[in-house]
This record gives C-alpha cells, structure tokens and sequence, in this order.
C-alpha cells in the first residue's frame, strides 16, 4: 500500500495526470467554443434545465472547462482545479445518468470532440467516474524531490499515451451503436 501512495505522490505521475486531464477538457472545451449553438441545442435535449437558462449553461460549461483546463497546468492551483474537474465530471455523469434512467438513451452526449454525435451511455457515466477518480488524485500534494532530464521526456511521452487511450475509448464509445446496427442488418 505503501508503495501505491508513494507512486501516487510522484511528482511525475501527478504532473502526468494533470497534463491528460488538461488536454481532456481543453479538446472537450473547444467544439463547445466553435458552435455553442450546437451544444445549446444538445444541452436542451438534456431536459434537466429550463429553457431561458441553456444560453447561460452553454456558456458557463466551455467556460469552467477552460479555466479548469488551466488550473490543472499550475501545481499553485492545480489542487483547486483538479477538485472543479472532478466536479465537473460528476455532474456530466449525473446528467447522462438521470437520462439514462428516465430512458433517454438516444440523445448525443454532447461531449464534444472527434466522436461527436455520440448518444449517452453507462459507459460514458462510467468513463467520467474514472475522470472523477482520476482528478481526485490530483489533489493529493506530491512528493518532494527533483525533475531530471528524463522525468521530462517521460511526462510529455505519459501524457501523449494517457490522451490517446483516452482518444481511443471516446472513439470506440462513440463508435458502439454504429457498430450495433451494422450487426443488426
């Protein structure tokens, strides 16, 4: 166990983890930039706000993602920030969840990102709680000693694979009932 926290508190791991985090809501945050009107639209399929308040929310989303985004880069706010993502997090899953329960399972996600037009799923309730968990860890203070050379290489190389893995499960998420229907005919 102790090897675990030890791990957990790596400097490099943390940095590692916050750089994938950034990159996650940054790539989410910027579609929802480009079109808000898109994503007003998506937000409204939610049904979980009045209608006078989505052109706040699909401004006010893109927004904390961003500063989210930025904070998470800074090890001075980086705790503060990890605690907005992991919150952030939880109420996308809260949202795809309530849907999911009311039986609203054909509405796209509005995520964002190279998926796009992605309908919600457990599995998106389930990849954000890892988000959730995974931005936890953030909060933890990392352990004191120093960056060499090859910690640096080693966190844009961990960053760039934690990404793309991401990348890829976003990818094969949305790509899932596409699939469905092609084995359905």
């Amino acid at each position: 166990m102790s090897v675990l926290l030890a791990t957990v508190s790596d400097p490099l791991v943390l940095g590692t983890l916050a750089l994938a985090l950034a990159g996650i809501l940054g790539s989410a945050a910027a579609p929802k930039w480009r079109d808000r009107e898109a994503f007003g639209y998506a937000l409204e399929n939610y049904e979980l706000l009045p209608a006078a308040l989505i052109p706040a929310a699909a401004l006010a989303i893109p927004c904390a993602e961003t500063f989210t985004a930025l904070g998470l880069l800074a090890p001075a706010t980086r705790p503060y920030a990890a605690g907005a993502a992991a919150a952030l997090f939880l109420v996308f899953s809260l949202g795809i969840a309530v849907n999911l329960a009311r039986g609203r399972d054909a509405i796209d996600c509005g995520c964002g990102g190279a998926g796009g037009d992605q309908p919600i799923s457990w599995w998106l309730v389930a990849r954000n709680l890892v988000l959730v968990a995974l931005a936890l860890v953030l909060v933890r203070e990392p352990a004191a000693r120093a960056f060499v050379w090859l910690d640096y290489i080693s966190l844009v190389g961990g960053t760039a694979a934690c990404v793309g893995c991401y990348a890829l499960a976003n990818q094969l998420l949305a790509n899932a009932p596409r699939l469905e229907r092609l084995r359905n005919h």
